[in-house]
């Protein structure tokens, strides 16, 4: 009985040391898990950081665009007025001098005695 009680005894010890081995692997496997968990969330947070700031640089970048076009489209508009305006002055010059030189015209065809009818 002794014996018996002895190899009971010694199996249940072995049952207990297996279940704390395979205790102490899942305990392992948990924290591998765990650690990779918190890595992946790292890697994640870092990526939506620069994501983040890759967006905020393109909208800058978007903005600073649209100023300076918005800018240079201003400009034209200006150049465009006055270049109208020149042109409309120069317009009503070029029809003076025509005017102007018209009458001469008239004026050299009526007194040069030539056939002109006025």
């Amino acid at each position: 009985q002794a014996a018996a009680a002895a190899a009971a005894a010694d199996a249940a010890k072995r049952r207990e040391a297996e279940a704390s081995r395979r205790a102490e692997a899942a305990e392992a496997r948990a924290k591998r898990a765990v650690g990779e968990a918190e890595a992946s969330r790292s890697r994640q947070e870092a990526q939506i950081r620069t994501l983040s700031g890759q967006r905020s640089q393109q909208l800058a970048e978007a903005a600073a665009r649209e100023a300076h076009w918005s800018g240079r489209c201003s400009e034209l508009q200006q150049e465009a007025t006055a270049l109208r305006a020149a042109l409309a002055q120069q317009g009503e010059a070029a029809a003076a001098q025509i005017g102007q030189l018209q009458g001469a015209l008239r004026r050299s065809d009526g007194g040069g005695g030539g056939g002109g009818v006025n």
